[in-house]
């Protein structure tokens, strides 16, 4: 099928992009309906990073465009974990055509969609019932099989990103879009735990930037961490490597004269000292005195 992308002349005509979109929404707008990832229904996968890119705006702004579509005019929906994109009212001013090849296209992409949501979302405003039928179908039967494990999943992956975002808005300072896609990236490689591990490390560092929680991850995904005890056995063969490096050097050994030695007197014959023995004696000092030098030297 030929990817091109038809504009209704009734998008002008509707009052909410009259009235109330600025220049920039609606130039925001027709590139979320004509650009080169769209798909037959209504659902693509599309990163905030390639919207930036092909618009010439910044990851701020886009990070903006999107929530004021998604929360103020409600016409899309973008999933954070799968980077899925979903026009509302796609249904509306497509599928003016029907046949075989244009529903085997939309059954072959619904099954690309990761974020079953989004399928629901989309089928809500799709005014042909054969084409509303497919959407509303596929999502019912995937919903009672994968999708009740997935919702679980989903619920776990919100609550670790709530949890990991509440710690770091606590320790580190305002969650900027650009911390709130680096953060839910970290938490879907990492998982919530390591991520938590990682900005404590960076806190008793006296550091509070994510520059280096990211260091701290990026080492810990060379040595393939996965788990806690990963990183405490991580932690230790460094360590052990530090003290190996150092060695031994600033040690020295330090001799311990004979029990004897240094007794000017004997206890027996205090008026008899042997003048070879004190002589002897004053040379083995002079010795011994000499290589505590010598090894102090070296050391």
């Amino acid at each position: 099928m030929a990817k091109f992308r038809m504009v209704h002349t009734a998008f002008w005509d509707d009052s909410k992009v009259n009235e109330k979109m600025t220049p920039e929404d609606r130039y925001f707008f027709l590139y979320l309906l004509t650009n080169g990832s769209t798909t037959e229904v209504g659902i693509y996968q599309i990163t905030k990073e390639q919207m930036a890119c092909e618009m010439g705006y910044s990851i701020e702004s886009i990070h903006s465009l999107v929530q004021r579509f998604t929360d103020h005019y409600k016409l899309i929906k973008y999933s954070e974990q799968t980077c899925e994109m979903a026009i509302r009212n796609w249904g509306r001013y497509h599928f003016n055509e029907g046949g075989k090849l244009v529903m085997d296209c939309i059954q072959a992409e619904l099954k690309l969609v990761k974020e079953l949501s989004l399928i629901q979302f989309v089928a809500e405003r799709i005014e042909k019932p054969e084409i509303k039928t497919m959407y509303t179908m596929y999502y019912d039967s995937l919903y009672d099989t994968s999708m009740k494990r997935g919702q679980n999943r989903a619920s776990r992956s919100y609550f670790q990103y709530k949890n990991v975002s509440s710690f770091y808005q606590n320790n580190f300072g305002v969650e900027s879009p650009f911390i709130t896609d680096k953060l839910t990236h970290a938490i879907n490689e990492f998982g919530e735990v390591i991520v938590m591990e990682a900005m404590k490390k960076t806190l008793s560092g006296n550091k509070r930037n994510w520059n280096y929680v990211n260091g701290i991850l990026k080492k810990w995904r060379d040595h393939k961490v996965k788990t806690l005890g990963d990183i405490k056995a991580l932690d230790i063969e460094i360590e052990n490597s530090r003290s190996q490096s150092s060695g031994h050097r600033g040690s020295t050994r330090v001799e311990n004269p004979p029990a004897w030695f240094g007794k000017s007197e004997m206890a027996e014959q205090p008026n008899e000292i042997d003048a070879d023995f004190e002589r002897e004696k004053q040379e083995l000092l002079a010795l011994l005195q000499k290589r505590e030098r010598k090894i102090n030297k070296l050391g």
